[in-house]
């Protein structure tokens, strides 16, 4: 989503990887895992040295970095609505990917620093009731949320529900 945004707008993209407990990013682009964002939040490193260029034409990402214990209780030097306005400053479009809302109390509350939200959900795996409760979370916490996002499912083609029943 980040990289279409860069590629069609031709504006700066910063992708931002803040689950902590289950960074992605850094595999996904083949990027180092540090310094990133919990080097940010902790005051160990600045802006500039977390962000790395990804293969992609005007996207750059900001890794997890190395958690330090502790790190969602902003006991770091930084808040991150402090960053979000710094990196505002050198970029067109942020994208924040948050923990999931159903595994992180925190999720909510860090997407109000955000303008828009887009929940996304797994194909054959979030169910709807669980989808409606994250959207319902984000909701009551004053979050506006833009849309869904369904990525596919990555079951082998073998192994998902034929017909129309409901899973």
């Amino acid at each position: 989503l980040a990289a279409c945004a860069a590629a069609v707008t031709g504006s700066r993209v910063l992708l931002v990887d803040a689950n902590m407990a289950g960074p992605v990013l850094h595999h996904a682009f083949r990027l180092k895992a540090s310094p990133g964002l919990a080097n940010l939040l902790s005051g160990d490193a600045d802006l500039v040295s977390c962000v790395q260029s990804s293969q992609a034409a005007n996207l750059f990402v900001i890794t997890a970095g190395i958690a330090v214990r502790r790190w969602l209780r902003w006991s770091g030097r930084r808040r991150p609505a402090e960053l979000l306005e710094e990196m505002e400053r050198e970029f067109s479009l942020i994208v924040v990917d948050l923990p999931p809302v159903a595994e992180s109390r925190k999720s909510p509350r860090l997407a109000t620093l955000l303008d828009t939200v887009l929940l996304v959900i797994e194909a054959g795996r979030t169910r709807a009731s669980d989808a409606q409760h994250a959207q319902d979370l984000l909701m009551s916490a004053g979050v506006h949320v833009g849309g869904v996002v369904v990525n596919e499912d990555r079951r082998p083609v073998s192994y998902r529900p034929h017909g129309n029943g409901r899973h």
